[in-house]
């Protein structure tokens, strides 16, 4: 039976990317504990990710093929569109200084979240734990953010994300 990625498969991939991978094999609690994922949530998003050849058996990301899967393919598989007006944490071009040559102007895309500060038009977040990346992992609410970019930005936006994003995976490469 073929094993189909989600949202949270995604989002346990990036942690991997902003862990650094400076231990050899990460414990599924070390990278489960940023989004509060238990270790049997994590081993099943492991063996998801390693059946789509985004992680390898020793818990890292495969970064070729994960940006190939982040720039061209995850806008496809789990699309976006803005929603209401709500209050919450930015994400996507919201996130500031994280994609400094655009410019927005009007409302920018937030995970809904009662105590945000910030009000804009609700996006869906790949996974509820992303709301945990923020105060626990800012590298990974930045991929994340990133990914959200991908995920419902137009042609400039994407552009501009998806050079990011591959800044952010070449400098976590060099720690692999």
């Amino acid at each position: 039976m073929q094993k189909v990625l989600n949202g949270q498969d995604i989002v346990l991939a990036l942690r991997l990317v902003s862990l650094g991978m400076s231990e050899s094999r990460p414990t599924l609690e070390k990278i489960g504990s940023a989004l509060e994922i238990g270790p049997s949530g994590v081993k099943g998003s492991l063996d998801r990710l390693q059946s789509a050849r985004l992680a390898d058996q020793e818990r890292r990301p495969l970064l070729p093929q994960l940006d190939e899967f982040l720039v061209h393919g995850v806008q496809f598989s789990f699309p976006a569109s803005a929603g209401p007006p709500v209050r919450g944490i930015p994400t996507a071009w919201g996130v500031e200084g994280l994609l400094p040559d655009y410019v927005s102007e009007g409302p920018v895309p937030v995970w809904r979240f009662g105590a945000g500060e910030v009000r804009g038009y609700a996006l869906e977040p790949l996974s509820k734990r992303a709301l945990l990346a923020r105060g626990n992992d800012p590298v990974l609410y930045n991929l994340l953010a990133l990914v959200d970019a991908l995920r419902l930005g137009d042609a400039r936006v994407r552009a501009l994300a998806t050079d990011r994003l591959q800044q952010m995976l070449s400098s976590s490469q060099s720690d692999l």
